[in-house]
């Protein structure tokens, strides 16, 4: 069982989805600077791709919460259902145009997007939840102590990512 259930649940996941969609509009804009005044940040570094993924980041983060979501439900088979429609939408979409166009760097990115709206769409449509009428500020207060240790646990787990790379390709 939950520790949370009932109105006190459905607010929590309506306030956590409004976060993740606030997120991700402002990590769009994040994305859509970086693609406007820093696309070759250094002579190997071309970022100008990842704008493709930009109107995608509010769906993908919305997507990742409603997995979390059944996952907090104990519900590891309704979190799967969604991911398998991600998946097989990005599939779909790198089929399809991969075939009929051949791959190019933007196909990832968008592929990645579509799948993740699609599941984002099910997982909101299945669930009834509005996302409009959470509040991320709400959430946010009341989730505060668990930000300040998963960040610090995302912070070292990155660290360790960066170094290997760093390590690796110096080699």
């Amino acid at each position: 069982m939950s520790r949370l259930d009932g109105a006190e649940r459905d607010r929590m996941v309506r306030n956590a989805l409004a976060a993740a969609f606030t997120v991700g509009c402002g990590a769009a804009l994040i994305l859509l600077a970086i693609w406007a005044f820093w696309r070759h940040p250094v002579p190997k570094a071309d970022l100008q791709d990842l704008v493709w993924l930009a109107p995608f980041l509010p769906a993908i983060l919305v997507h990742d919460t409603g997995r979390y979501v059944y996952l907090s439900e104990r519900e590891p088979a309704r979190a799967l259902r969604i991911d398998l429609v991600w998946v097989s939408v990005q599939l779909a979409v790198l089929l399809a145009v991969g075939l009929s166009y051949g791959l190019f760097p933007a196909l990832l990115p968008v592929g990645w997007g579509l799948g993740a709206v699609a599941g984002a769409t099910v997982f909101l449509l299945r669930t009834r939840t509005p996302v409009w009428r959470g509040r991320p500020r709400h959430w946010l207060a009341e989730t505060r102590a668990l930000s300040g240790w998963f960040t610090a646990t995302g912070v070292v787990a990155q660290v360790q990512v960066q170094a290997v790379g760093f390590v690796v390709t110096g080699l």
